[in-house]
């Protein structure tokens, strides 16, 4: 008779074990322990026991315990969910059921598999929009970082225009005369003033950012 005839792969650890834990021999237990607990090891392990006294009634018990194993799976794979259904839905699913000319079962799994599929693809569809939402929040820090970068230059070329025209050879010591002449250079002063201000403002408006503002920076 084949002795392994019942057992699979997932069956060699249990195998291993259980006979370990009924094994008299030293030997064989020996043998089983330092064994890779595959099917190999396993028989090897029961042409051993077949040479000793007791060794083929351990093994008719490692037979009908694994027959035991095999049918409490079974039953745990073939045990029926039962549950309690309103009577609105019940109806509802002998609608479908009839409508589709199939059985009751048959329309609660396509219903289940259906709402899955569902789930599913919404589930995929927040996280794209999330994948998205971050993406734009990168790059919105990266503009905010690029324009914040830009201002700062333009603020130093206006602050360095200023200091130019400070020094300009419009602003002299040399003692003025009168006061028409000191009104004179003070809208000279002025009107180069401003001509330097306008040409800071272009290069800040050129350079992506409203003066006196940021402007908004998220393009979509």
């Amino acid at each position: 008779m084949e002795r392994l005839g019942l057992l699979k792969s997932s069956d060699y650890e249990w195998a291993v074990n259980y006979l370990l834990s009924r094994v008299d021999d030293q030997e064989i237990a020996k043998e089983l322990r330092s064994s890779n607990r595959d099917y190999s090891s396993i028989r090897n392990a029961i042409n051993l026991l077949e040479r000793t006294d007791d060794g083929n009634f351990l093994i008719v018990q490692m037979q009908t315990a694994l027959r035991q194993r095999r049918n409490r799976e079974l039953r745990k794979r073939n045990k029926s969910l039962i549950f309690t259904l309103p009577q609105e839905t019940a109806n509802q699913i002998r609608k479908i059921a009839k409508r589709e000319n199939i059985t009751e079962i048959d329309a609660i799994t396509i219903s289940i598999t259906e709402l899955n599929e569902i789930t599913e693809f919404h589930s995929q569809q927040i996280k794209k929009i999330r994948a998205k939402k971050e993406q734009r929040n990168i790059q919105l820090r990266e503009d905010i970082r690029s324009y914040e970068k830009r201002l700062e230059t333009a603020l130093e070329i206006l602050e360095k225009n200023i200091r130019q025209l400070l020094n300009t050879e419009m602003i002299t010591s040399k003692p003025l005369s009168s006061s028409e002449e000191i009104e004179k250079l003070e809208e000279e002063v002025n009107k180069e003033l401003d001509k330097r201000m306008r040409a800071a403002r272009k290069y800040i408006e050129a350079s992506g950012v409203i003066y006196g503002r940021y402007g908004e920076t998220e393009r979509y």
